[in-house]
C-alpha cells in the first residue's frame, strides 16, 4: 500500500494532539505540503539478508516519484540488491532508514552500483533526491573481477541538488560516494575500506572515498558542491575528489589511510578547503591544482600528519600547484616524507601563519618546510618551519627552486625558521634558501636561528635582505 500524508496537524501554525503522536514519516507534513511515505515491505521487499530486494525497491521508488516525491523508507534489516535489478534513485525522492542498521548490500558476484541513477544527458538529471541514514555495503571480497565502470556504493549521475547524509560506505570496489553534477552535498558519511585492483586494466583510478565530477559531454561542473564532517578511513586512491568546479567547499572532515591525495581539488576557482584533519596517507595531504590554472582558492586551518612517499607523490603534506591568488593559512603541517608546503608554479599567492614541523622525514634532496618552485610574485609571512630534513640530507626552513624557471619578486618576511636539535643532530640546513635563477626577491625581518648549515643563503645579485633576528 502506498500512503499519502497531507497536514492534518496544524491549526493556524499551532501543533495539535495528533501532531505529537504521528507515526515516523509523518513529521513532515508540517511543512506544509502533501507527500508520499512508503515502506519499502509495501511493496514486497522481505529485508532477510538473503532474499534480493532491488525489484520492490525500485517499485517503491517508482510509486513514490510518480505522486510527486516523498519518502522510501528501509526498517533495520539488510536488504540484498543488485542481482535482478540495480536500485535506481529518481528525482524528489529520498532513501532514508533507521542508521547503521538499514543495509543495501550487493549480492555477491554481481557487476552493479549498490545505488545509481539512470542518467545520461542533462535531460534525464535527477534533482532534489537524498539518501539519509543507511548502510551500503559493497560486498567487495564476493564479487565478480572484471568490469572496471561499476561496483560503487552510490553512483548519481547527472545529480543536480542532491544529498547524501549520515550513511555509511564500506567495501565497494570502486568509489563509497561519486556525484556528477551541480549543488550537491554529503554530509557527516561514514567511509572505509574502498577499492580493489584486478578489475579491466588493474588500475587504481576510481578508487576513493568521496568524488564529485563534472557530468559526462553536458560538462554540468561541481559548482557549489558541499562535503562537510564526513570520516574516510582507508581508501586506493584519494580520499575526496572534486573535479573541475567553482565555489565548492571541503570542511570539517577526518581522512586516514588514502593510497593517494588527501584531498584533491582539481581546476577550481573560488573553492575552499578548510578545518580538515588528513593523517597516514601517501602521496599528498591536500592538493590544488592540475592543468587549468585556479584562482582565488582558500586552503586554511587543516591538520595534516605523518603524508608517506610513495609511487604516486614524494609525500607532501600541501600542493598548491599552478593557481593564482590563493590563500594558504593556519595550517598545520607535521610528519611529512617530503615538503611541508609546496607552492608550484603558482602567483599572487599568500602562505600566512603556517605551522610546519618535522617534515622532509623521507630524506629527499630540497625537503623543506616551504618550497617556492618557478612561482613568482608570491608572499610568504608569519610562517613557522622548523627541524625539516635528516641527518643524512639536511632540508630548508623555506626554499626558492627554480630549475629552469626563475622565481622572482616574492616577499618572504616575519617567518621563524630554526631547528630545536643538538649539534650534529639538528635536520635543517637552512633557515631560507633560494637556488639556480632566484631573484629580485625581498627577504626581511625572518628569526633564523639554530639552523645546522647558515641563517640563509641568497642566489641572484638582486635580492634584498634585510637581517632579522638570528
Amino acid at each position: 500500500m502506498t500512503t499519502t500524508y497531507h497536514t492534518p496537524y496544524s491549526t493556524g501554525g499551532a501543533l495539535t494532539a495528533a501532531a505529537m503522536t504521528a507515526p515516523l514519516g509523518q513529521l513532515d507534513a508540517f511543512l506544509g505540503y502533501a507527500y508520499q511515505f512508503v515502506n519499502i515491505k509495501e511493496h514486497g521487499a522481505l529485508v532477510d539478508g538473503t532474499t534480493d530486494d532491488s525489484v520492490a525497491i525500485n517499485a517503491a521508488i517508482t510509486a513514490v516519484n510518480a505522486a510527486g516525491g516523498g519518502i522510501v523508507f528501509f526498517p533495520r534489516g539488510t536488504c540484498i540488491v543488485g542481482g535482478a535489478a540495480i536500485v535506481t534513485l529518481k528525482s524528489n525522492v529520498i532513501l532514508r532508514g533507521t542508521g547503521y542498521g538499514s543495509v543495501l548490500k550487493l549480492k555477491a558476484s554481481t557487476i552493479a552500483d549498490v545505488v545509481k541513477s539512470a542518467a545520461t544527458t542533462s535531460g534525464t538529471a535527477i534533482t532534489y533526491a537524498g539518501i539519509e541514514y543507511l548502510r551500503i555495503d559493497g560486498n567487495k571480497a564476493n564479487q565478480t573481477t572484471g568490469n572496471d565502470n561499476q561496483n560503487y556504493g552510490i553512483s548519481l549521475l547527472g545529480a543536480n541538488d542532491c544529498w547524501v547524509k549520515n550513511v555509511w560506505v564500506h567495501d565497494t570496489k570502486r568509489s563509497a560516494i561519486y556525484l556528477a553534477g551541480q549543488r550537491n552535498r554529503v554530509t557527516d558519511c561514514h567511509i572505509t575500506n574502498i577499492g580493489t585492483t584486478g578489475l579491466v586494466g588493474s588500475t587504481v583510478v576510481g578508487r576513493s572515498g568521496i568524488v564529485f565530477d563534472e557530468f559526462a559531454t553536458d560538462v554540468l561542473m561541481p559548482i557549489g558542491s558541499v562535503c562537510q564532517g564526513n570520516e574516510i578511513v582507508t581508501t586506493l586512491e584519494h580520499g575526496i575528489k572534486v573535479y573541475k568546479g567553482n565555489g565548492s567547499a571541503v570542511t570539517g572532515n577526518v581522512i586516514t589511510g588514502t593510497g593517494y591525495a588527501g584531498i584533491w581539488m582539481q581546476d577550481h576557482d573560488g573553492s575552499s578547503v578548510v578545518g580538515n584533519t588528513i593523517r597516514s596517507s601517501g602521496g599528498i595531504g591536500i592538493i590544488f591544482g592540475n592543468n587549468i590554472i585556479g584562482n582565488h582558492n582558500i586552503c586554511s586551518g587543516n591538520a595534516i600528519s605523518a603524508i608517506a612517499s610513495n609511487a604516486n607523490a614524494g609525500g607532501v603534506g600541501l600542493s598548491i600547484d599552478n593557481q593564482a591568488g590563493a590563500t594558504v593559512s593556519g595550517n598545520t603541517v607535521t610528519g611529512c616524507a617530503g615538503n611541508g608546503i609546496y607552492v608550484k608554479s603558482s602567483s599572487r599567492t599568500t602562505v600566512v601563519g603556517n605551522t610546519c614541523h618535522g617534515n622532509g622525514t623521507g630524506g629527499g634532496a630540497g625537503s623543506s618546510g616551504i618550497m617556492l618552485y618557478q612561482s613568482s610574485d608570491n608572499t610568504i609571512v608569519g610562517n613557522v618551519c622548523s627541524n625539516t630534513g635528516t641527518t643524512g640530507v639536511r632540508g630548508n626552513g623555506i626554499l626558492l627552486w627554480d630549475v629552469g624557471t626563475a622565481c622572482l619578486d616574492n616577499v618572504i618576511a616575519n617567518n621563524r625558521c630554526f631547528d630545536t636539535g643538538a649539534g650534529a643532530a639538528k635536520v635543517q640546513g637552512y633557515g631560507i634558501n633560494t637556488a639556480d635563477l632566484s631573484n629580485y626577491n625581498t627577504v626581511t625581518h625572518n628569526a633564523l636561528r639554530g639552523n645546522y648549515t647558515g641563517t640563509h643563503t641568497l642566489v641572484g645579485a638582486n635580492n634584498v635582505y634585510t637581517a632579522g633576528v638570528v
